[in-house]
């Protein structure tokens, strides 16, 4: 995309999270922060995402995903220290996650570059069955043992997951 498109995409997507921010900051002192950071959140999810879907069409996914990444490690440097502390930016090891942040930017762009192609409850679909495949990774490959707890809450989990895959199917039964 030319320079002024690049800037104007950059601008609108830090102007509505910047907008949605002060806006739900008002409404948290009427409602209560912990609520308030709840529906900001997820307001800010769909909002970007659903942004980020019309945008991909036009533009290359690559520099959507960088965006993407730059503006949540500026709202995460920013927030993480009023809510936490500076003490919360501090890691015992960097290098891991500077592993996890690549791994994280990495999803970004694959999913950015996805959403192309695929619905938006696709994507969240996959990305919500991520920490089941993990579990059914980490039982494989460390060795864990889930108690009988820990199988139901997977199973349900994966559960939820083929319901969301395709809810309307005769054969779910819903």
């Amino acid at each position: 995309p030319a320079a002024s498109t690049q800037l104007w995409i950059v601008d609108v997507y830090s102007l509505v999270l910047a907008a949605l921010l002060v806006a739900m900051g008002s409404l948290g002192d009427r409602i209560g922060r912990r609520r308030l950071l709840m529906i900001g959140a997820i307001l800010c999810f769909v909002l970007r995402d659903a942004i980020l879907k019309y945008l991909v069409a036009r533009h290359s996914g690559f520099y959507l995903a960088w965006v993407r990444c730059l503006v949540q490690l500026a709202l995460v440097a920013a927030v993480v220290p009023i809510v936490s502390g500076v003490t919360a930016l501090k890691t015992v090891h960097p290098w891991l996650q500077a592993g996890r942040g690549a791994c994280l930017a990495l999803t970004s762009v694959v999913m950015t570059i996805a959403s192309r192609w695929m619905p938006l409850t696709d994507i969240y679909v996959i990305a919500f069955a991520s920490p089941l495949i993990a579990a059914m990774i980490a039982i494989g490959v460390l060795g864990e043992r889930p108690t009988r707890l820990q199988w139901l809450l997977i199973l349900t989990g994966f559960a939820g997951v083929l319901v969301a895959l395709n809810p309307t199917a005769p054969t779910a039964g819903l």
